[in-house]
């Protein structure tokens, strides 16, 4: 959990909150990009939006066909 007077600090200031997510978003795929060359930059834009097509009933984005049953002991994987 977040302690709590960082959370009641970025509740009161939501646009430090935003700055400070995307600069920590940017650095971290500079130095995915830094350490891993193009691998790593198609790494840190690949991961969350399949983690986000895993996670999110979202009709197209996955098909009943593509699902495998091997991920299917992940948290918040429907094999419906």
């Amino acid at each position: 959990m977040i302690p709590g007077p960082i959370v009641e600090f970025f509740s009161a200031h939501q646009d430090l909150l935003w700055l400070t997510t995307l600069v920590l978003d940017l650095s971290l795929t500079l130095l995915m990009y830094r350490l891993f060359g193009r691998i790593g930059l198609i790494a840190a834009f690949d991961t969350p939006f399949s983690y986000w097509a895993r996670t999110c009933d979202v009709p197209g984005v996955l098909s009943d066909q593509s699902r495998s049953t091997a991920g299917a002991t992940e948290p918040g994987y429907s094999t419906r």
